[in-house]
């Protein structure tokens, strides 16, 4: 009676690994279609609404590089890495560069709300050897989507020496967003 009940469960067990197995996944896109990424508003915490001023739309081309080592040992026993960079075209790029977004001087969290059929990538923006006064929460996600950027008290009464320039790209580099920041300063009493 065990023997009959343990083939029974073995035949069972086999029959549903043999149904369980698909042939070949479905296909989850067309890969061939162009990444696109468009910013279509900034919010903030503390209620502020930022118009978007696209300053310049332009399609740029995708340049790449490819760096070549090589390694020569002379006679001597000195080593000597030749090294040869070479760059290429990889494509077009649709690149926007949006008017200066000013903030007040308070902290404050500005949401900033993304359209787009990709996944996209925001960058820390690079600091210039000064003290950053701009974080951001999350910094990568994929098809509409939110970027979220923590803001820094200023309490100074002049405004931040640079600014902090955001930029967002899709994964493939089709579409680049640059988005400057200036915040102001502590207005005196």
């Amino acid at each position: 009676m065990r023997k009959l009940f343990y083939l029974i469960l073995g035949g069972m067990l086999l029959s549903m690994g043999f149904a369980s197995c698909d042939d070949e996944p479905d296909n989850p896109g067309d890969f061939s279609i162009r990444g696109t990424l468009d910013v279509v508003g900034i919010s903030s915490t503390l209620g502020h609404e930022y118009n978007l001023v696209v300053l310049r739309d332009f399609d740029s081309t995708i340049m790449r590089y490819n760096v070549i080592r090589d390694t020569v040992i002379g006679v001597d026993g000195t080593v000597n890495v030749n090294t040869d960079t070479t760059w290429y075209s990889d494509g077009v790029c649709r690149y926007v560069k949006l008017d200066e977004v000013t903030v007040p001087y308070e902290a404050d969290t500005l949401t900033m709300t993304i359209l787009s059929n990709a996944q996209w990538n925001a960058p820390t923006p690079e600091n210039n050897n000064t003290q950053r006064w701009y974080v951001l929460q999350n910094s990568t996600g994929g098809g509409d989507g939110y970027l979220t950027v923590a803001i820094n008290r200023n309490n100074s009464a002049q405004e931040r020496r640079y600014m902090q320039i955001q930029r967002i790209l899709t994964s493939d580099s089709a579409t680049i967003y640059e988005i400057p920041f200036r915040q102001l300063g502590k207005p005196s009493n």
